[in-house]
């Protein structure tokens, strides 16, 4: 969270929205990668792959849960934005538990980390048309939601 943190306020405005987009490909890529064999016999590699989908992951996380849903919510409606996020995330992760454990036991891991890596370009593809439309129109995420917010004024 701190590299994603720094990177973001070093990339600008649409730092976040980049840091996003690649964190949420390499994770995919990475997830695939662990669909793609079978790791027993090269368990460190596993790990290391498991290490980089978290790196590349808890970044981009901490920005949704936080700076992103300041900037779709504004002044008025941050927590608002920031409570739906959480709130989502967790009934997901309430309905992905059953479903993961019924996909592991049905396809094994590879079927596991394969609907995983699904998830995560799905992802990707959403946060490719957040920068699209972030880069097309010049203007912050905050402007593209109707708000009037100049994120190149920001402090802290």
């Amino acid at each position: 969270m701190v590299v994603a943190g720094f990177l973001s306020d070093v990339l600008g405005a649409r730092g976040r929205s980049l840091i996003v987009f690649f964190g949420l490909l390499f994770t995919g890529t990475a997830l695939l990668l662990l669909a793609s064999r079978d790791w027993v016999s090269a368990r460190d590699m596993a790990v290391w792959l498991t290490a980089l989908i978290a790196f590349m992951l808890i970044g981009p996380f901490s920005f949704l849960a936080g700076a992103m849903s300041m900037e779709f919510g504004g002044k008025q409606g941050s927590a608002t934005a920031s409570g739906l996020v959480d709130g989502i995330g967790y009934i997901g992760g309430i309905l992905a538990g059953n479903a993961f454990a019924g996909i592991s036991v049905k396809w094994g891991w590879a079927g596991a980390f394969g609907a995983l890596a699904l998830v995560a370009f799905l992802s990707t593809g959403a946060a490719a048309i957040i920068l699209w439309r972030e880069r097309s129109k010049g203007r912050s995420l905050t402007s593209l939601c109707g708000k009037s917010f100049d994120a190149s004024n920001r402090t802290g």
